[in-house]
């Protein structure tokens, strides 16, 4: 397991997302276990997802927010539940 500090602006969008009922802060570990060469996907704990707000993590050490339909997506068939790493 490691551990990294959190910046400021992910606390609060944790904090806030939280507040609202959503889920905050699951951790995956990068790559996904049983990556073999296909597509990297994570299934999220919660399923259905409406959607997915952010992706924080660690980008050569340094803490880094991952951007949407350029970094990750969120696979719709069946049901949203899975975050494909692009």
């Amino acid at each position: 397991m490691s551990l990294r500090r959190r910046t400021f602006p992910e606390v609060l969008e944790n904090l806030l997302t939280a507040v609202s009922g959503g889920v905050a802060a699951e951790p995956h570990p990068f790559p996904p276990p049983g990556a073999n060469g296909g597509p990297l996907r994570h299934e999220l704990q919660r399923p259905p997802v409406a959607d997915v707000v952010s992706v924080y993590g660690s980008r050569d050490g340094q803490p880094h927010l991952f951007r949407k339909d350029v970094d990750y997506g969120l696979l719709e068939a069946p049901q949203p539940r899975t975050l494909e790493w692009k």
